[in-house]
């Protein structure tokens, strides 16, 4: 009897709805209200309807009608979902022309009843939400004179980022550098063997300003060039080695001695007899000598160049650690915004899993109620499955994008970290396009690489053409010498010994001029001087390709900020209306009147555009950063200890 009066009232509410809705224009303005025709039918019909019987007017419901909803809740929830419906198709209808039907609705209502219009979920809200304002970092100090950068427009004052910690004491290779800093060792030769030693166990949570100093002070790379800076200095001080004269000295003690035997055999004289004589001779010989030499060059062909391509060659280096700082930048900014949008990712994930839930729960509730199907429970499983799935890939995305941002900040192996900024707008790019790129032009080190390298081109013909030109040198040159010789000699026969010694000295020296003039080579000096013309052609041709590149780099990154800076917009916008149609497809499930396919594809069309609003933020300060690395922002050079050579073996890598 129930099951007969829930189907007459469903029916009844469903034919005035549809019929009122299919008639003529003229005669729905003869009729009233359509949704008001639904509201008196659920008012008046549906008590009547579904009024219990003597036999069901027990005050306690039975464990079967706890599990199912009551028949009057199922009608309820159909005839809000036809008022929902009406709402849709009557958009002009505004809230004063309501009946007072509509309102006997609500109240007679009962109170598990679904409402009409969800409440948006909490994550939903946070999306929807306008993150707080934060603060660009300032541009730092430039290495070298360089033209003002443009202005970015900043967001609202933030609290300071916290300054990282002091830089440890050096470790050794025979202990784990482990601490409590995200600031290595240096230098940091130890080699794990431990899975204690690489196992993540703390995970500090840093802003991009301190992201970017934390790489600043370590990572490898930048002190590479620091120290390629320092070999270049070296390098220019031993070519003004070649103005100094060069002083050497040299000095011998040499020692020698011989021994001798004579044995006289016989010596016949006029016929007079004589004895043999036996004789030994010892001698042993002590000599000193010094010697010291001035040498000077007084005329030296390309001595100047190699001071000068030296000079050259520092400044290269000193542009490529520039170079590299403006680049580290860049690098450290896309891997925190990756870290970001893994993280947000994770987020969305997360709120796509509870929608998938909240469906398949209204699924299998209208299932129990007998107006839904097992095909829209499937539907809703497997959405849920999909989206569980995309929330697992997304966590190991997280996991990936952290460590390498943990590789690039070059932290020790026990660290993690992760990003505590918000994802909103750095700031806004006030300066035009024309003006970037000469901003670029002034400032970006790659074109004034070039630039070098014609010079040192220049200096490096001239060494070359100076191997057949003449060379004029003065020496002068001093040497003492000692000589001490003791002498015995002895009679064998006799034992008759005689000894004697010898001592002498001399000075020697010498003062000239040498000059010296190659006057053919076969061609090379003239070949080798013709390769470095080419080198200067070449890096001519280069610059002109730096420069287009410049300029290429500058209005990528223009456009790209202004597509970005749009898309924020629509993406926003694009939230709010996918869910929005999320809310109306569930109330037309709810209702009936709609599928589960419709809620899948609105649950993914929210997915979607949740993911492009952060996806438009984080482009537009990829944007942003790249800009900045276009027009030549660089940082500041890290303080470094200059390293000292040791005898000892252990600083050697094991």
């Amino acid at each position: 009897m129930k099951a007969f009066r829930y189907l007459t009232a469903l029916g009844l509410g469903a034919a005035v709805s549809f019929a009122e809705a299919a008639a003529p224009p003229s005669v729905q303005a003869q009729t009233t209200d359509s949704t008001e025709t639904t509201a008196f039918v659920a008012t008046h019909l549906v008590p009547d309807l579904l009024r219990p019987e003597a036999s069901d007017a027990s005050p306690e419901r039975s464990p079967t009608s706890q599990a199912n909803p009551p028949a009057q809740e199922q009608v309820a929830l159909s005839v809000q979902g036809l008022v929902a419906m009406e709402a849709i198709a009557n958009p002009n209808q505004t809230t004063p022309n309501t009946s007072p039907a509509k309102v006997a609705i609500e109240s007679e209502a009962p109170a598990q009843a679904v409402p009409v219009a969800a409440p948006a979920d909490p994550i939903e809200t946070e999306f929807l939400r306008e993150p707080p304002p934060k603060t660009p970092a300032p541009a730092s100090a430039q290495a070298r004179p360089e033209a003002p950068l443009p202005q970015v427009a900043p967001a609202p004052d933030k609290p300071a980022a916290q300054a990282p910690a002091p830089v440890p004491a050096k470790a050794t290779v025979d202990s784990a550098p482990k601490g409590t800093s995200l600031l290595d060792s240096q230098p940091n030769l130890f080699r794990p063997n431990n899975p204690d030693d690489v196992r993540v166990d703390k995970t500090e949570t840093i802003s991009l300003e301190q992201a970017i100093e934390i790489a600043r002070q370590n990572t490898p790379r930048v002190r590479v060039l620091q120290l390629q800076v320092e070999q270049a200095d070296a390098a220019i001080r031993e070519a003004r080695a070649a103005l100094s004269p060069q002083v050497s000295t040299s000095t011998g003690l040499t020692q020698s001695g011989s021994a001798n035997r004579t044995e006289q055999i016989y010596n016949e004289t006029d016929d007079i007899p004589r004895g043999n004589a036996d004789t030994t001779t010892k001698t042993h010989s002590t000599r000193l000598d010094a010697n010291a030499r001035i040498d000077y060059n007084i005329f030296q062909p390309g001595r100047s160049a190699a001071i000068r391509a030296s000079e050259k060659r520092k400044e290269q280096a000193q542009l490529a650690l520039n170079q590299d700082l403006s680049q580290l930048r860049l690098d450290v900014s896309q891997d925190y915004y990756g870290v970001q949008e893994a993280d947000e990712q994770v987020k969305i994930s997360a709120s796509a899993v509870e929608s998938a839930l909240k469906s398949l729960q209204d699924a299998q509730a209208l299932e129990r109620a007998g107006v839904g199907t097992r095909f829209a429970v499937l539907q809703a499983e497997v959405q849920l499955a999909n989206e569980e799935q995309n929330r697992i890939n997304a966590i190991s995305r997280q996991n990936q994008t952290r460590r390498a941002l943990a590789r690039r900040l070059s932290v020790p192996e026990n660290f993690g970290v992760s990003s505590s900024d918000t994802v909103q707008a750095a700031g806004e790019w006030k300066t035009s396009l024309e003006d970037s790129i000469i901003v670029a032009y002034r400032n970006r080190v790659e074109l004034d690489t070039q630039l070098l390298g014609r010079e040192i081109s220049d200096a490096q013909r001239e060494i070359a053409l100076a191997a057949t030109r003449p060379r004029l040198g003065a020496f002068a040159q001093m040497g003492p010498q000692f000589d001490f010789t003791d002498q015995r000699r002895g009679d064998n026969d006799s034992d008759a010994t005689s000894r004697t010694g010898t001592r002498s000295g001399q000075i020697d020296y010498s003062i000239g001029l040498q000059f010296r003039w190659t006057f053919l080579d076969g061609g090379a000096a003239k070949a080798s001087a013709r390769q470095r013309e080419l080198d200067k052609a070449i890096a001519e041709e280069q610059f002109e390709t730096a420069r287009n590149t410049v300029r290429q780099e500058v209005e990528n990154a223009f456009y790209s900020i202004q597509a970005n800076f749009n898309n924020i917009s629509t993406a926003k916008k694009g939230v709010q209306q996918a869910a929005s149609a999320l809310r109306l497809a569930r109330l037309r499930f709810q209702a009936g009147v709609g599928t589960q396919s419709e809620v899948v594809d609105a649950e993914r069309d929210l997915t979607t555009a949740r993911g492009n609003e952060v996806t438009a933020i984080l482009n537009y300060n990829r944007a942003l950063v790249q800009m900045r690395r276009a027009t030549g922002e660089t940082l500041a050079a890290p303080a470094y200890e200059s390293p000292v050579y040791e005898e000892a073996s252990d600083r050697t890598p094991r």
